[in-house]
């Protein structure tokens, strides 16, 4: 079988369309946006045999700014979104081949880690993929959906930079969807919702809250956390607005997302980490089937002033040869989402 790995030159459009409709069914509406908005600018790796494609893997780009250590950053990260194979091709190693060509390359170019929204969990974890949020849905009437004192956004350590371009790729979306954007605040505050058509009446699903006054320009980088919405938002300003556009139809918030994190540059990911315990020190023999750079021994070090992944050399420590623990990738992936919970403070809400 003569089939080549390699990225879309953007000469693919109609047949990575044809494969995402085939695989995910999306109403024409969403699929003009995402071949509109997305594909334009994202890279597809693909596996193809002569003309036929028959497996792809779209990278998503999102710039986010990212608080750590006093530090303030901005960040370009890639989303894994649209795996998908054609039925005769399956169970050929056509997405391992994609997915390790995806890895591989964001690892060369010094991205820290990817993440993505699985259909399935298994699918993914044979990559060294970590659950970082589950999903949590909340209906309206749950005791949990307006509970008093309860904040609807809180200060997240990272979330996507919110400039011009995001809006406008944001407000497309939610559009397509038969949603919108609710904005007050002289265009400060944000409530992103979609119908869903599946009820009927049609209802409502909330996708994001959000303050975006830094969106404006850079001042992401200095600004530190996202500012807390006031709890009266909820019951003064959305629900009302949503009941005069809508009438009285059942609302639901995504409040979290199943997400996936794998690392790619583990001595750069540890930089970026929250923590606000006691400083923890351990020895790490670490092996990574597919990203290559993250084999070796090195000494961990969480600290509230700041985390740090260094490389040792333990043929000339021999307290580091008795110490250490031989973990895969995986396994420190989860001890350390585990020790800072960093899922708790992100603010991981992209579809696509």
């Amino acid at each position: 079988m003569d089939i080549t790995i390699q990225y879309d030159g953007k000469d693919n459009k109609e047949a990575i369309r044809a494969l995402w409709q085939s695989a995910f069914h999306d109403p024409a509406p969403f699929a003009d946006y995402y071949f509109q908005w997305i594909y334009p600018k994202n890279r597809v790796i693909i596996a193809k045999q002569r003309d036929q494609i028959c497996s792809m893997l779209h990278l998503n780009p999102y710039r986010w700014v990212w608080n750590s250590g006093g530090q303030s950053r901005l960040l370009t990260l890639h989303y894994i979104v649209g795996v998908a194979t054609e039925a005769e091709y399956r169970r050929q190693g056509l997405m391992r081949s994609c997915m390790e060509r995806a890895l591989q390359d964001l690892a060369a170019a010094e991205e820290p880690f990817t993440y993505l929204m699985p259909a399935r969990k298994e699918y993914y974890e044979p990559f060294q993929f970590v659950m970082l949020t589950e999903e949590r849905r909340l209906i309206q009437g749950d005791e949990a959906f307006v509970k008093p004192g309860r904040e609807r956004v809180r200060s997240f350590q990272s979330f996507p930079a919110r400039d011009a371009s995001y809006m406008d790729q944001l407000r497309a979306e939610v559009q397509c969807e038969g949603g919108d954007l609710l904005e007050w605040d002289d265009g400060n505050s944000y409530c992103a919702y979609v119908l869903n058509r599946k009820s009927e009446p049609p209802g409502i699903v909330i996708e994001q809250i959000f303050e975006a006054e830094y969106s404006r320009d850079d001042r992401a980088r200095a600004s530190g956390r996202e500012r807390n919405m006031q709890t009266d938002v909820w019951q003064d300003r959305i629900i009302p607005e949503l009941y005069r556009r809508y009438g009285n139809a059942e609302i639901e918030y995504i409040e979290s997302q199943p997400m996936m994190l794998r690392i790619l540059d583990a001595e750069q990911f540890v930089t970026l980490l929250p923590y606000d315990g006691r400083q923890k020190r351990m020895n790490i023999c670490l092996t990574d089937p597919i990203c290559e750079k993250n084999n070796g021994s090195f000494r961990l070090v969480l600290s509230p002033e700041g985390c740090r992944l260094l490389r040792g050399e333990p043929e000339k420590d021999t307290e580091f040869r008795k110490s250490a623990v031989r973990w895969d990738i995986r396994q420190l992936t989860t001890f350390l989402l585990q020790k800072t919970r960093l899922g708790e403070k992100l603010y991981l809400m992209e579809i696509v």
